[in-house]
């Protein structure tokens, strides 16, 4: 028997029509769109103000990003000179989506920022689609909440303007989880939807293609389908998560001796060599600030939910999966640098937090009461949020804001200018230094890099002798190479054990200040002593910014 059909809803209450609403379904994402574009072009702004006209990336490395990718289409070369292979991105999956962008718009140092608008964008209409997917009568004051939330708190204003990977990280790792969360909380006896497996697969790959940190996520959703017996789900997950490293891996081996990035082997050899091991850096960074209030409240949030929705729920899933990546994290790789390292963990808890908070929210307008279980468990849960994470998250924030603009006034004053010192005076020849990217992008020169993102020399002294090249060895392999000079960070802890007592100081830059980095003085060195009036000469003669103090060593 045919049933009446329902009563449309009323106009006047917008926040309850039907997530098929157009207008419901684009609104949150768009007006976060728009937020976004707002505080992105603010910056954008002062930065140029601030740098006399120049656009400049808060980071050094951004920079290598655009070299490799120009060299990989101009000279089909990858490294951050045309001269040779060099693996000096951490990220072959982003550089070779900068390669493809240069391809079709031609070579623009405003690419990178644009790709990650266009992936923060994406971010905000994915996590609002998950939102919507999940618990369909969320209201909407609900999801612009949320959508603020995250412009801020996961610093998204802060990774556009840094223009490296993170934003699609973000994205990704996101898609992925979430798609995880529901394979995972499928039973085994219902099938698969297509188009969640072929979107799960597609996140995987290109998560993993971003960043090796993705491992983190792969082990546990590897380890829960395997739990749940979805061994056909599991083989394919693990093929397609480990193709891109594996592909990556075949190339390099091809041009070097090694298949994991020259910066990821180079990173880990300066900032782990000796910490005490992981369990002690996951004491540091439990004890500090970074991660722990976003942690403590997914942690709260999945234990107040337990005894009504077990573990293999949607939302419980998808928050037991970011406790155990940020363990990973925070016990095996770094955070900081401006909050890239851990935004995308960010992005990731604080949407598993949203959709906790979208399934009460949902609940209370479903039912208009709470169980008492509920109330103190969710009262609870508020308390903490408000006393210990809401503080940390209005810090995150403003400092998101504030120093990736101060940070490229520090990156103009240091190495957009170390890159026109060597583009003036030795735009050809041979340098050793220990920073490449402003240099590599604006400048011809050959570099030496004594850390070795762009050289593999310093590696190979590492995989032969387990420490970085000694000072012999660092002034005989300048000398085998021609190299003429030497300009280094000389606060670098590397650099004071490896600079060699015959090359002859010229003089130095002090910073007024390096919001990003511990490091304000460059040293300029002449390798050969012939050269050393000539580098003497350019040091004075160069126009170099008031703000930098230049100092010369004091003579006899």
């Amino acid at each position: 028997m045919n049933q009446e059909p329902a009563m449309p809803v009323p106009a006047e209450k917008s926040d309850d029509q039907p997530v098929s609403s157009r207008f419901h379904a684009i609104i949150p994402s768009l007006i976060g769109a728009c937020i976004l574009l707002l505080v992105v072009g603010a910056q954008c702004r002062l930065v140029v103000h601030q740098n006399e006209g120049h656009f400049v990336y808060p980071l050094d490395d951004t920079y290598i990003h655009l070299s490799i990718a120009r060299n990989l289409v101009q000279h089909h070369v990858w490294g951050v000179t045309p001269y040779q292979f060099s693996s000096a991105s951490s990220s072959p999956g982003w550089t070779l989506l900068l390669a493809c962008a240069m391809r079709i718009c031609g070579v623009h140092l405003l690419l990178p920022l644009f790709l990650n608008l266009i992936f923060a964008v994406l971010f905000l209409v994915l996590a609002d689609r998950i939102i919507c997917r999940w618990f369909a009568a969320t209201p909407i004051w609900y999801r612009l909440l949320l959508q603020v939330g995250m412009i801020f708190c996961v610093s998204l204003p802060n990774l556009v303007l840094i223009g490296m990977e993170h934003t699609a990280q973000t994205f990704f790792v996101t898609a992925m989880a979430a798609l995880s969360a529901e394979v995972l909380s499928t039973a085994k006896d219902r099938p698969l939807s297509t188009s969640v497996m072929i979107g799960w697969l597609a996140a995987a790959f290109f998560a993993c293609a971003l960043r090796y940190e993705t491992v983190f996520v792969v082990l546990p959703v590897l380890l829960g389908l395997l739990w749940r017996r979805r061994l056909r789900a599991a083989a394919l997950f693990a093929i397609f998560s480990g193709l891109p490293p594996l592909l990556f891996a075949l190339f390099s081996m091809l041009h070097s001796p090694f298949w994991l990035p020259y910066s990821v082997l180079a990173k880990a050899a300066i900032n782990y060599g000796v910490d005490g091991g992981s369990l002690l850096h996951l004491w540091y960074s439990l004890t500090g600030p970074t991660l722990r209030p976003i942690l403590i409240l997914s942690a709260a949030i999945f234990l107040a939910r337990f005894s009504a929705h077990g573990l293999w729920e949607k939302t419980q899933t998808f928050l037991a999966l970011f406790l155990f990546v940020c363990i990973e994290q925070m016990a095996l790789a770094p955070s900081g640098w401006l909050m890239r390292y851990e935004s995308y963990l960010f992005g990731f808890g604080l949407l598993s937090c949203g959709l906790a908070g979208a399934d009460f929210v949902s609940h209370v307008r479903k039912h208009h009461l709470l169980t008492q279980q509920r109330t103190l468990a969710y009262s609870a849960v508020g308390l903490l949020a408000a006393g210990a994470v809401l503080p940390s998250f209005a810090y995150r924030a403003y400092h998101g804001l504030k120093e990736p603009v101060q940070a490229t006034h520090d990156r103009y004053l240091e190495h957009i200018q170390m890159a026109r010192f060597i583009s003036d005076y030795y735009d050809h020849d041979v340098i050793v230094v220990n920073d490449i990217g402003a240099i590599s992008y604006y400048s011809h020169a050959k570099i030496l890099d004594l850390v070795g993102l762009g050289s593999e020399e310093p590696l190979l002294a590492m995989h032969g002798h387990g420490k970085f090249m000694s000072s012999k060895e660092l002034d005989q392999w300048a000398q085998s190479q021609g190299a003429r000079v030497a300009i280094l960070q000389t606060d670098w802890d590397v650099v004071q054990r490896v600079l060699p007592g015959n090359w002859i100081f010229i003089g130095a830059w002090h910073l007024p200040r390096n919001v990003a980095f511990n490091s304000r003085t460059v040293g300029f060195y002449a390798i050969d002593p012939q050269y050393a009036n000539t580098l003497r000469e350019n040091f004075n003669a160069f126009p170099l910014s008031p703000e930098v103090v230049r100092i010369r060593p004091k003579t006899p």
